[in-house]
C-alpha cells in the first residue's frame, strides 16, 4: 500500500491550468453523504469550485481512506465496533470509492474497499454488502496487483465472506 501512496508524493503540490481554472492542492475532500466524496478546487477568481478530481489527488485521498481504514481495521480486531468507527468505516469507503473512480487500474483500493464492506456487511447483518466486499476483491484478483500475495488473501477473504453471507 505504500508504494500507491509514495507513487504520487509531491504530486499534489504542482499546479495544472486549464482555460476554467488554476488548480493547486485540492481542498480536504467533503464527505455529503455516505460514499460520496465531493472535491473542491479554486478556480481563476479564488472561489471554491467542484471538481471531478484527477490523478494527483489519489495519494490525499489514500492518505484519507488509509487513516480511517486503520482505526476501523484495529477496533474490528478488538471485536468493538463504535458509532464513531461505523462514521469512519463510510468515511473510507467513501474515500476509496472516490480513488477507484480517479484510478481504477489497481486492484489495492478494491481490496481495502472490499475488507470494509465485509466489516460493515457483518456488523448490520446486511448481504447487500457482503456482495459488494465479493465483487471488491474479485475484481481487485482480476485486475491484478503488484504484490501476488494480496490475489491468495482477497481469495480466502471471498469465501470467508460467502460463510458469513450464508449464515444470515
Amino acid at each position: 500500500m505504500n508504494w500507491l501512496k509514495n507513487l504520487f508524493s509531491g504530486s499534489e503540490n504542482k499546479t495544472e491550468k486549464n482555460s476554467k481554472s488554476s488548480v493547486s492542492k485540492p481542498s480536504q475532500p467533503e464527505l455529503t453523504e455516505p460514499n460520496k466524496v465531493r472535491i473542491f478546487e479554486k478556480n481563476q477568481e479564488g472561489e471554491l469550485q467542484e471538481t471531478a478530481g484527477n490523478e494527483a489527488m489519489v495519494g490525499p485521498l489514500m492518505d484519507l481512506a488509509l487513516s480511517k481504514y486503520n482505526s476501523v481495521m484495529s477496533a474490528s480486531r478488538r471485536n468493538s465496533i463504535s458509532y464513531s468507527d461505523e462514521k469512519d468505516l463510510d468515511e473510507c469507503i467513501g474515500y476509496l470509492t472516490k480513488v477507484i473512480e480517479l484510478w481504477p487500474r489497481y486492484g489495492e483500493p478494491f481490496g481495502l474497499r472490499g475488507n470494509m464492506y465485509f466489516i460493515r456487511g457483518q456488523i448490520n447483518r446486511n448481504k447487500n454488502d457482503l456482495e459488494k466486499a465479493i465483487k471488491d476483491f474479485e475484481r481487485g484478483v482480476k485486475i491484478g496487483a503488484k504484490d501476488i500475495s494480496n490475489h491468495a488473501v482477497w481469495k480466502s477473504t471471498i469465501n470467508q465472506v460467502n460463510m458469513v453471507k450464508n449464515m444470515f
